[in-house]
């Protein structure tokens, strides 16, 4: 995105701005899933509503047609006491990079995720098998999820807007009697 506004003038002077030192701003935590280091790059990070546990979306974003390795979904509960944070707490395979994640805003068990191949997926963290697809390729999205909203904070029953490139909006329910 910054690269295509680059003639705007509008980040002129970006660059010195981020290599500023600020003294109010301390790296308290690291975390990394040492098999995905240097594999797969990050491409969303997602805290649940707790506060404790943070979600990170791995995938590439740059394919020159349709994805066909694999993506991942890590999360660390940075109060367990034994947390290792070369090594996530829970790692899924998704079947497509992941783009995006966003935890439910109340709900700290349920996040949600989006995928390159237009896939979104559920994970209720609280259960053994955590993922649930709701959208498929053939119903879901033709293009990369690149953000996922919750649209009613109150209930997990309401629907969430998932956003793929370019900004067309998808209201999903998660249950069919909505």
């Amino acid at each position: 995105a910054v690269v295509s506004t680059q003639s705007t003038g509008a980040f002129n002077g970006i660059e010195n701005l981020l290599r500023t030192e600020s003294s109010t701003a301390t790296t308290v935590l690291t975390l990394t899933h040492a098999p995905l280091q240097n594999e797969v790059p990050v491409q969303d990070v997602s805290w649940s509503a707790s506060g404790s546990v943070v979600g990170v979306a791995y995938g590439n974003s740059n394919h020159e047609n349709w994805c066909t390795h694999k993506g991942y979904f890590c999360t660390w509960n940075v109060d367990r006491a034994k947390m290792n944070p070369n090594k996530a707490d829970q790692t899924l395979d998704i079947s497509s990079c992941l783009m995006c994640v966003e935890f439910h805003p109340t709900l700290p068990n349920l996040c949600a995720g989006g995928a390159f191949n237009g896939k979104v997926t559920l994970w209720d963290l609280s259960q053994e098998e955590p993922g649930e697809s709701i959208s498929s390729e053939e119903d879901g999205h033709h293009e990369p999820v690149t953000k996922i909203c919750w649209a009613d904070h109150n209930s997990v029953s309401r629907p969430f807007i998932s956003l793929p490139y370019p900004c067309l909006f998808t209201f999903t329910s998660l249950y069919s009697g909505f």
